[in-house]
């Protein structure tokens, strides 16, 4: 009766049927994950957790070196999720492999000692819709819905990606809608245009829209390099024991912003941060 596309950003149904253009690189983000085997009692020691509980880790800086991006380390019952996330368009710019950066990550002694003795069990990439609300295609038409990363469903707020969640909540969206106009036999675009109203009734495309200035944001190289090695400078100065007397922390932490960067970036910055995140 009507065709829930799941087939991710590169939908070529979608893309046939002329719901959505061909993307640009620089809205691609490329994602690559490894599923490390460990068994539960190593894992809940190394990260200090009891039984029921898990940890989730996110990094930013040095690991992508300087491309726009970050990584990732979650726990499991039984296994860890570990990878990166970062820009097309600049990986092909800096002519650097995705995997390079990922063993980099991986042999970093902050991750390699939570990750050790660890087995592979599964590798795999995925792409990204990385631009927000730009990149949401026509969401129906006759006979035809799409969900998930297919309708560019995807949120990058800066300290974490959504994308599961949203996922999940338009496949559910469009079984509601199926459900709530099959008695009438008819799947036209009159009729699924109430899987939008859904979509917007459960919050999802409010959220959207509450964060479609973020992608800009986070073009801004600074988060990537000046900011990450700002605050490691500024904990390497506060915590460093020199055998001569300290300054005090709003010295120190003046002396590094002069050092890396300037007050009127900073300050430009942080009002973004507020403005977006």
């Amino acid at each position: 009766d009507v065709v829930i596309a799941a087939d991710g950003i590169t939908s070529q149904i979608a893309k046939g049927l002329g719901l959505r253009k061909d993307w640009n690189p620089n809205q691609i983000a490329v994602g690559i994950k490894e599923t490390i085997q460990l068994p539960k009692n190593v894992i809940n020691d190394r990260f200090n957790l009891l039984d029921e509980e898990g940890m989730a880790n996110v990094f930013v800086g040095d690991l992508t070196e300087g491309i726009m991006g970050g990584g990732f380390l979650y726990t499991n019952k039984e296994n860890l999720s570990l990878g990166i996330v970062v820009r097309s368009d600049d990986l092909t710019r800096r002519k650097v492999h995705i995997d390079t950066l990922l063993q980099r990550f991986k042999s970093h002694p902050t991750v390699y000692k939570l990750i050790k003795e660890g087995k592979t069990q599964e590798y795999s990439t995925h792409m990204i819709p990385d631009s927000g609300l730009s990149m949401i295609p026509k969401l129906y038409d006759n006979g035809i819905m799409l969900v998930g990363d297919a309708a560019g469903f995807l949120i990058n707020n800066g300290y974490t990606y959504r994308g599961v969640d949203l996922a999940m909540e338009s496949g559910i969206a469009a079984a509601e809608t199926y459900n709530r106009i099959k008695k009438q036999n008819m799947f036209s675009n009159s009729e699924l245009k109430l899987y939008e109203k859904i979509l917007n009734d459960k919050g999802l495309l409010k959220d959207m829209k509450r964060f479609r200035n973020t992608p800009k944001y986070l073009d801004n190289r600074r988060l990537y390099t000046t900011y990450p090695e700002l605050i490691c400078s500024i904990a390497e100065d506060m915590y460093t024991v020199q055998g001569f007397g300290k300054e005090k922390m709003f010295k120190t932490v003046r002396q590094q912003i002069k050092k890396k960067t300037s007050i009127f970036n900073l300050t430009k910055d942080l009002i973004s941060t507020l403005n977006n995140m």
